[in-house]
């Protein structure tokens, strides 16, 4: 706050308002007069007017003016979105330069942010403008990433960031895997693939929470695969919507990393790649390596437990101590991957398991109508439609197993009855499509569904199977359910009386 204090000496600083219009386009059109014919793209500032800046204060965006007595010398404008502060059109009068003022702003800005509980303030710099640049730094912001304006292939300018809080001295955290760990995956994948849009190719669940029985740090590792890493860029502020600190590369070339939580608790890490890029299978083969070699894995989690008891609030020495092991299993990973690709063992595309969005209706429908078909899956004649569908299964824990972008397989829970004391009670469905059964989707989804309804307060899970459906009886025995009772000639299907095996599961760790 000493920059802030400085400069009040000879200016006030106050919130501006739309009855300030006038001054602040007045401030922002003299400003920046001087870059005329320097950028490329020209600046929109000459063209700003009063009716762009109403826009932004009904946007809800606040406004700052320094005035030293009658006469405003300085303006900036700031745009809070999650955990980002965004400040732009910084302007300070040609005549008032160099007088502290311009970092007076700033640290109104800084001050701003910190009381709205944003974890760092960012801005935009033209590379056309070093000066500019170099005043940034001064302050303690650093570049971010490069980025194009509209309709230029070349970088034309720069996000540049400072983050508020500078200690990330996090203490290590190992924990015995958590079944919830899965569920917790599934629910932010869906938050991110909504935020990032079409430019999404795949999203995988990475790291040692992905590997299951794996003692690991609670946080969750999610690595996006993109067509254009530009478009991440350009998606900063609905990051920060969810949450999500940037930190660019981050020390690994082509990578665009955040991180959710505070700087010393983390809870997701995000891993955004584009397609081809040889890290995305690194992190793949480690992850399926760990997976198939269970010995290998719990050599790893014991290794991890030992030194997070030894260096508890030194991550720095925590990874070092590791890294040797890392590498070598990398290695081993990436040979193993390679063979079992040559040898066709490998999966192409990984099965995602993912949160039901209601777009995914015409696939969630079209496997309904398949599983209904066998003549085994359901009383049911016909799939229902989506209003029906959506007002008879509880809102929460819907998911859909997704193969490079395809739903392949769906499964959610309706609720038993309407009396309160069975709000811990549902009944699950599941269905996978015809051409991907027996490949273990219905085992991933259940897995899934089960930690997603325990994370609900669901305690009972139950469902009613026709004894010929042997391999589903079979998935529910092998995720922990079991057969209650058999209600014999409990309904016709096509003139035939048929039987229902009432199979259930109690979790273990919910209304104990």
């Amino acid at each position: 706050m000493a920059a802030l204090a400085t400069a009040l000496r000879t200016a006030d600083l106050r919130p501006a308002t739309v009855a300030d219009i006038p001054i602040l386009l007045d401030l922002i059109h003299r400003a920046f007069a001087e870059y005329q014919g320097r950028l490329d793209p020209p600046s929109g500032a000459p063209r700003e007017s009063a009716a762009s800046l109403q826009k932004l204060f009904d946007m809800g965006e606040q406004a700052v003016l320094a005035v030293d007595g009658a006469d405003p010398v300085g303006c900036a404008f700031l745009s809070h979105h999650g955990v980002e502060m965004y400040v732009h059109r910084l302007a300070v009068a040609p005549t008032r330069r160099k007088q502290g003022i311009g970092r007076a702003l700033m640290a109104y800005a800084h001050a701003r942010a910190l009381a709205a509980a944003c974890t760092y303030v960012r801005v935009g710099v033209r590379l056309a403008l070093p000066e500019n640049i170099a005043f940034y730094e001064r302050l303690g912001y650093r570049i971010l990433c490069e980025a194009c304006h509209p309709g230029y292939s070349r970088p034309t300018f720069v996000h540049m960031v400072l983050e508020l809080i500078e200690n990330d001295a996090r203490r290590v955290e190992v924990v015995p895997y958590d079944l919830a760990w899965p569920a917790r995956y599934a629910a932010e994948a869906a938050a991110l693939r909504r935020r990032l849009g079409d430019n999404v190719v795949a999203i995988h669940h990475i790291g040692s929470t992905a590997i299951p029985g794996l003692a690991a740090k609670p946080i969750i590792d999610i690595m996006p695969v993109v067509r254009d890493l530009g478009e991440v860029d350009a998606r900063i502020q609905q990051m920060a919507e969810l949450g999500y600190t940037p930190r660019g590369e981050y020390g690994l070339p082509g990578r665009r990393y955040f991180f959710k939580g505070s700087p010393a608790h983390h809870t997701h890490h995000v891993h955004v790649y584009q397609e081809g890029n040889p890290e995305i299978n690194r992190h793949l083969a480690l992850r399926d390596y760990l997976r198939v070699h269970s010995l290998k894995a719990a050599a790893y989690g014991e290794l991890k437990q030992s030194l997070a008891a030894r260096y508890p609030a030194n991550v720095e020495a925590y990874i070092a101590e590791k890294d040797g092991l890392v590498r070598a299993l990398e290695a081993e990973a990436l040979d193993w991957y390679h063979v079992q690709g040559r040898r066709g063992e490998m999966r192409k595309v990984e099965i995602v398991i993912d949160a039901m969005l209601p777009t995914d209706w015409p696939r969630v429908h079209a496997i309904y109508e398949e599983g209904i078909a066998t003549g085994h899956a359901t009383f049911e004649q016909a799939a229902p439609d989506w209003q029906s569908w959506d007002a008879k299964h509880l809102p929460t824990c819907r998911l859909v197993a997704r193969r490079d972008g395809e739903v392949v397989g769906w499964t959610a829970l309706s609720p038993v009855s309407a009396r309160a004391v069975y709000a811990g009670v549902a009944e699950e469905s599941i269905y996978i499509a015809a051409a991907f059964r027996g490949q273990g989707i219905g085992r991933q989804l259940l897995q899934a569904l089960i930690s997603a309804a325990e994370a609900a307060g669901i305690w009972t899970l139950q469902t009613g199977i026709f004894p010929e459906n042997t391999a589903s009886v079979a998935l529910h025995q092998a995720c922990g359910f079991r057969i209650v009772g058999r209600r014999e000639r409990i309904g016709q299907m096509h003139g035939v009386w048929r039987d229902v095996l009432l199979m259930e599961r109690r979790s273990q760790t919910v209304g104990v």
